[in-house]
């Protein structure tokens, strides 16, 4: 391990968002490792920070600096969508590293910015509060991305003694002696989109993790990636027939979900 990087844990995976490390293992059974270039951005305006350990994380875990590049802006401050970072190289040699590289930058973004640090009391309150709103829904918390590593055991556990009833890291789970959880990410949707295409990524994302991931774990297929939330929940929902399975909607704000329209204020 290099002098700059001497602090960062031995092994990511501990810290890596569940549904990245299983991306990582669909690709590398199917044998699917495209060149892709991802751009790193955030939203707002604000002072740039970060980017010298976000960076150390993407050489340290991978072999980007020998089969791929590295871009960084060289700006002070940043605007809404204007890359921070630009990564390009095979999409599993960093596949697996987006939780880590962006929990650097938004604890030292927000803490350039004024932000206050995260308070591990009022993460537990209010995860008190939703557990009481949604009663018998279970909560997990997937938060990992939002803060810097070396806090995710003790926020994880702020979530989890709240009344949370896991989180997607193990680092965060070892505090329930448990493994992390996670359902389908939009990277290995867009990847499979590289291969069979745009109409056909939502079911094959859902076809590969039912064909390779334990029976144990639940089914929970990303249907809006492309914006065809209705199309491809019934796609699925074909798919899995009578078993069980259930689906994920987290339509970005730029978007409208399939078949909505804009919602001005009026009943």
């Amino acid at each position: 391990m290099t002098q700059e990087t001497k602090n960062l844990p031995q092994n990511h995976e501990l810290y890596t968002d569940k549904y990245f490390l299983r991306t990582k293992e669909i690709l590398t059974r199917e044998r699917i490792n495209p060149r892709v270039s991802m751009k790193v951005f955030t939203r707002g305006e604000g002072k740039v920070a970060g980017l010298k350990e976000a960076v150390e994380v993407l050489l340290e875990y991978s072999d980007l600096k020998k089969n791929g590049e590295i871009w960084v802006t060289k700006s002070d401050s940043y605007m809404t969508k204007e890359p921070l970072i630009v990564i390009k190289g095979p999409i599993q040699s960093f596949v697996e590293l987006e939780t880590m590289y962006l929990g650097v930058l938004s604890s030292a973004i927000s803490e350039a910015n004024g932000i206050a640090k995260p308070n591990t009391e009022s993460i537990k309150q209010k995860l008190e509060r939703l557990t009481k709103i949604y009663q018998e829904k279970q909560i997990t918390y997937f938060g990992a991305r939002h803060y810097h590593w070396s806090l995710d055991q003790k926020i994880a556990k702020a979530a989890l003694d709240g009344g949370a009833v896991q989180t997607s890291t193990d680092i965060g789970s070892f505090n329930i002696q448990k493994e992390g959880v996670g359902t389908i990410p939009h990277a290995l949707v867009l990847t499979l989109a590289y291969v069979y295409g745009r109409d056909t990524a939502t079911l094959k994302s859902a076809e590969l993790f039912d064909r390779y991931m334990a029976l144990n774990i639940p089914r929970v297929n990303l249907v809006d990636t492309f914006n065809r939330e209705l199309t491809d929940s019934l796609t699925v929902a074909k798919y899995f027939s009578n078993r069980k399975n259930t689906i994920r909607i987290d339509t970005c704000g730029e978007n409208i979900g399939e078949s909505g329209s804009l919602y001005n204020g009026e009943k």
